[in-house]
């Protein structure tokens, strides 16, 4: 994945909870001291400077699409195989996404649906054991777009 690719992915985490600030500014920072002659756009975030006039960096303009949210999907699984987030936290993460993607369709309806479905869970509606498969089978199927 090509760098600009790497800081979307990024600033999609953060956008959504996924990756706290700090995390993206040290990620940032870390790239800065790799690279000979780090890009504009790295050492905007790493100052918390605007980047919205940038290609791709621009979530409103260029919004999030089923390539991002395949990858986002990714890293939520990885984060909860690791123990790193919750499922309470899962249903966070897809309701903030679901508030930034640019349609009513396609993962839009997945994120949606497991935001539903980790309430119905909390609210002991639904069995926990069988809704944390099919949460993690819809992610699972998310991570592939």
């Amino acid at each position: 994945m090509e760098l600009l690719e790497n800081v979307r992915c990024w600033l999609i985490q953060e956008k959504v909870g996924l990756l706290p600030e700090a995390k993206l500014i040290e990620l940032v920072d870390e790239k800065i001291t790799e690279i000979d002659e780090p890009p504009d756009y790295l050492i905007a975030i790493s100052l918390r400077e605007r980047i919205d006039h940038i290609s791709r960096l621009d979530l409103v303009k260029d919004r999030v699409d089923n390539k991002d949210c395949a990858i986002v999907a990714n890293k939520m699984l990885s984060a909860l195989h690791e123990g790193a987030i919750s499922y309470d936290d899962i249903g966070l993460y897809s309701l903030n996404l679901c508030q930034i993607l640019a349609c009513q369709e396609g993962a839009y309806v997945d994120f949606d649906w497991i935001t539903d479905e980790v309430y119905l869970m909390n609210e002991g509606v639904k069995e926990q054991e069988q809704s944390k498969k099919d949460i993690v089978s819809v992610l699972k199927g998310l991570s592939e777009l």
